[in-house]
């Protein structure tokens, strides 16, 4: 509630300043899109056990998170944007609000009911572990088809609509979201392919200076400073706040938002070349640059804590989170 908006409004303030005539909307769009950080690029830190189990677990959160929030800003803030293209009125905040709350509500009904169903089904028997699996992706595409369908925006639902399932579950139905987060994984190889295919290759075509030097200051000060003020009532120590701030991977949410971004931006006919090269750029560069000192960084920060004072907040005792993301071609190993 604290590094986060102050990432996308500082990211909306710095594209607002590079890119001045292309509005204030598309600035704020910019800084939205780019703010969520991805957990499959983190895997080297959230596996590394040198590494304080607070540390991994306030990253993991994050990057469960920040693109579920993310996600109704970034349809309020296409709305802006293409109002100001047409020189709308005010309509448009009344739509994106409509959108969105019409996304909410439906991941509030079928996740709640969707899920108490689903554990009354599980209890008595109804249902095997095959069905349970089925039955669990079913529910998230009911979520997003159902509010397309009432003009809502289906990934709120979809978020909203999986945290209610775990209330309603009690999250004791863990065997049901592996097959989901099997198929997840796989769909998002799909996902990365679209972008290497179609926003990669512009950038070697047409260089745009201005969108690089964006892409390098999204990945360094626009969230390092706010991650550090947010840290501030922690008192962790100034390389903790150096490696939070620095570790936030841009991937497969940002992806997805340009996408989003794109569609829309296609059908009221507005240019998206510097949206794309910016968003772009700076995905590319996180997958190279966090990929290639993911490793390093943790054993650095590691061997820094060994001289810690053992009461450092970093080093508090707290519980273990389970990552359960599989391997997506597990299923293929185990046959053999």
């Amino acid at each position: 509630m604290i590094g986060m908006p102050l990432i996308i409004a500082l990211g909306g303030l710095v594209a607002y300043g590079l890119f001045p005539g292309e509005g204030l909307g598309f600035a704020l769009l910019l800084g939205a899109i780019l703010a969520p950080t991805d957990a499959a690029l983190g895997m080297s830190i959230f596996n590394n056990p040198r590494v304080p189990v607070r540390i991994r677990r306030a990253l993991n959160v994050e990057s469960g998170l920040n693109d579920g929030i993310a996600a109704p800003l970034v349809a309020l803030f296409i709305a802006l944007a293409l109002a100001q293209e047409t020189h709308q009125g005010s309509g448009w905040l009344l739509s994106a609000l409509g959108e969105i709350g019409w996304g909410v509500g439906a991941g509030l009904v079928i996740g709640l009911l969707g899920g108490w169903l689903f554990a009354a089904a599980v209890k008595r028997g109804w249902t095997a572990t095959a069905g349970e699996q089925i039955g669990n992706l079913a529910l998230a595409l009911c979520a997003f088809w159902a509010a397309k369908a009432l003009g809502g925006n289906g990934f709120v639902a979809a978020f909203v609509g999986g945290i209610l399932f775990g209330y309603a579950t009690r999250e004791r139905l863990h065997v049901a979201t592996e097959f989901t987060e099997t198929s997840g994984t796989l769909l998002s190889l799909f996902v990365w392919a679209v972008f290497g295919a179609n926003l990669v290759p512009p950038l070697l075509q047409s260089f745009n200076p201005l969108a690089l030097l964006y892409a390098l200051l999204s990945l360094t000060a626009i969230r390092m400073v706010p991650v550090a003020i947010s840290l501030i009532g922690t008192r962790m120590r100034v390389d903790t706040a150096l490696m939070m701030g620095w570790f936030g991977p841009r991937g497969l949410a940002s992806v997805v938002f340009t996408l989003m971004a794109y569609e829309s931006f296609h059908e009221a006919a507005r240019t998206f070349d510097t949206l794309a090269d910016t968003a772009a750029w700076t995905i590319l560069l996180s997958v190279v640059l966090h990929g290639i000192s993911a490793v390093p960084l943790a054993n650095w920060y590691a061997r820094r804590l060994e001289t810690a004072d053992p009461a450092a907040p970093e080093l508090s005792e707290l519980p273990e989170l389970g990552m359960r993301r599989r391997d997506p071609l597990s299923w293929l190993k185990h046959s053999r």
